[in-house]
């Protein structure tokens, strides 16, 4: 599970390689212009007190460059200096599904460009070493996150049947908190196996607002529900 920050660099920041769909087999890669710096680089950003890589890379993302996405695979972390200070940040490949770009006063322009022009524009080791990392794999076609049910207390402390042992307190935490970061992965199907806890474990998220706002089509937990093909993401518990 995505936790606040612990790298040990004094800031802490994420962002990710926003991609889309170019056709004929291509895909493009977004790309940020700022003016103060004359510089381009992948949008990121700084995390806020108390927050997550994982939600601060799609915040700031969708600061930027006003992109709705889902998530896809973490690219890795790299690190460099800012005066006397360390600072790292955190990278995902990410599917751009909506929204459009409005400039600021930090980010003027964004474009979507190759990612082989991408490397000759972009102004920092990092994001390049970034960029490489996505490039070495296609970009799928669907996302399946494999969830393992929250906290349901001991089998030997049940005393009904174990299919029906509930999550304890902590496991309902637990299901709140992945609430807020699945929908990062912009769901359209949740699959829970036939058992109490692990219905428990996703049914906050299936219910959550930012699922069904994200994906339209978060489908209603089932130990027999498919799983959809095409660039779409589904959860299974």
């Amino acid at each position: 599970m995505d936790a606040p920050n612990r790298s040990g660099y004094g800031i802490a920041a994420a962002g990710g390689v926003v991609w889309r769909d170019a056709g004929q087999g291509r895909v493009e890669v977004a790309i940020i212009h700022r003016n103060r710096y004359d510089d381009w680089t992948l949008p990121k950003g700084k995390l806020q007190p108390g927050e997550t890589e994982l939600l601060a890379a799609v915040r700031e993302v969708g600061e930027e460059i006003g992109s709705r996405v889902a998530v896809q695979r973490r690219l890795g972390r790299g690190g460099y200096r800012v005066g006397r200070e360390s600072k790292s940040v955190a990278f995902w490949s990410m599917h751009h599904r909506g929204g459009h770009f409005e400039g600021s006063q930090e980010v003027d322009r964004m474009r979507w460009v190759d990612p082989g022009p991408a490397r000759d524009l972009l102004s920092y080791p990092l994001d390049l070493e970034m960029l490489d990392r996505f490039a070495e794999r296609p970009v799928p076609d669907s996302v399946l996150v494999l969830v393992r049910h929250a906290k349901a207390g001991k089998r030997a402390n049940w005393p009904g049947d174990d299919s029906q042992r509930p999550l304890d307190n902590d496991g309902h935490r637990q299901a709140r908190r992945l609430a807020r970061l699945l929908p990062c992965f912009a769901p359209e199907q949740v699959v829970a196996a036939d058992r109490v806890r692990c219905v428990q474990t996703v049914e906050p998220t299936a219910n959550s607002s930012a699922c069904r706002s994200r994906s339209g089509r978060c489908s209603p937990m089932s130990p027999t529900l498919p799983i959809r093909s095409g660039r779409s993401t589904s959860f299974a518990s």
